[in-house]
């Protein structure tokens, strides 16, 4: 969410689930859609602020100017995280108008743009990268003629721990989810040959509803 798209509106458009996308093409740019290519001209002021801190070649740094840049960022950090990500995206918790505005106005100082747009554009990217997994979870089976969503690689290495060397940076935020485009081929091969992930206990309908009964509903 950190640069800006080409022929944006302010919400994203309503559309169908995205195409299938080929084995070892999931990043070729011939294959994307026009709002996906990143507007080098409005992206300019973002790209720009990163070299704002050379400037202190030129003025010195002091160490009120690092307490002041620790502070900001993790204020910042903050704001992201939890107010555009989890609160106005998410609605995980609840808020009074005023820490809302705080929250929002503090967002918009880290140069990621307004809540509104943050919030839409990462909902809409919930929408396509859950859709595989909401599938699945509804009772549909593991479509081998799509590209493998990361927490399906990941699962295949339980079958064949020879994927383990390929998954492991993954899994530890050392790699790109990109380093798993190597294990696709052997990852499918696993569930064309009817292998599936062993699902986990889940909890019982009594203690969902305990969970529901005590969260309090989104504002």
């Amino acid at each position: 969410m950190s640069v800006t798209l080409e022929h944006e509106s302010p919400l994203p458009r309503a559309g169908g689930n995205p195409a299938p996308v080929p084995a070892g093409n999931s990043r070729d740019p011939s294959t994307w859609a026009p709002n996906e290519h990143i507007n080098r001209r409005s992206s300019i002021p973002f790209i720009l602020l990163h070299f704002l801190p050379l400037l202190a070649v030129f003025t010195g740094v002091t160490w009120r100017a690092v307490w002041l840049g620790v502070i900001l960022y993790f204020v910042r950090m903050v704001a992201i995280t939890g107010g555009y990500h989890r609160y106005f995206s998410h609605r995980s918790f609840r808020l009074g108008r005023v820490p809302q505005f705080v929250l929002a106005f503090l967002g918009t100082t880290a140069a990621q743009k307004g809540p509104l747009w943050w919030t839409a554009w990462h909902r809409q990217h919930h929408r396509y990268t859950d859709t595989d997994r909401m599938r699945r979870w509804s009772g549909g089976d593991i479509d081998v003629r799509r590209w493998l969503p990361s927490d399906l690689i990941v699962a295949a290495a339980q079958a064949d721990p020879q994927l383990r060397d390929l998954v492991d940076p993954y899994t530890t935020m050392d790699a790109l989810p990109s380093s798993l485009a190597p294990a696709q081929a052997r990852a499918r091969e696993i569930y064309a040959a009817g292998w599936r992930p062993p699902v986990p206990d889940g909890p019982t309908r009594e203690e969902l509803s305990s969970v529901l009964s005590r969260t309090p509903a989104a504002a």
